[in-house]
């Protein structure tokens, strides 16, 4: 009981320090990196441009499929090969990475991470990186029922998603 209480007071204490008005504050400081992998999707141009934008003094590196032209060339930061099945080039993508934000195919389309793709990036992860944001596809857990099933019924679609959002369980 009295570690019990013991651990309780020291998870106050240290939740009293965070600011949970604004979560970004408490997670992310002013210099951190912060990796898009997706960033070809239209989603994820506009999450680079909002995240450069936003006065937090966060540092954007945009993971590219294609770094020298298409989409990338527009996105107005820093640019890096998104190689998801060259280990090494994958690890100096992310090297200085904070905080790496996945946009996935399913949910984003065109630009986003294949699925295949995603259990190699979480492998090659620095142990610098402290959050990891997944946004992937509604519906991933009701692959049997109307109308996520249509999605399913030709290739397995969702299925893989569900796959893919497992593999990001830490």
């Amino acid at each position: 009981a009295a570690a019990a209480a013991a651990a309780a007071a020291a998870a106050a204490s240290r939740d009293s320090e965070l600011d949970f008005a604004d979560p970004r504050r408490a997670l992310l400081t002013p210099g951190s990196r912060i990796a898009v992998v997706g960033a070809e999707s239209e989603l994820g141009a506009a999450l680079c441009d909002a995240l450069a934008a936003s006065g937090e003094g966060w540092e954007v590196a945009a993971l590219c499929t294609e770094p020298e032209g298409g989409a990338a060339a527009a996105l107005g930061v820093e640019v890096r090969p998104f190689s998801p099945f060259t280990p090494s080039a994958l690890a100096r993508s992310l090297s200085d990475a904070d905080a790496v934000l996945v946009l996935s195919e399913g949910a984003c389309g065109s630009g986003g991470a294949e699925p295949k793709a995603v259990g190699r990036l979480l492998k090659a992860l620095p142990a610098r990186t402290r959050r990891l944001l997944l946004v992937s596809t509604h519906g991933v857990d009701r692959t049997n029922a109307l109308p996520f099933s249509m999605e399913n019924m030709f290739g397995g679609k969702l299925d893989k998603q569900r796959a893919l959002e497992q593999e990001a369980l830490l």
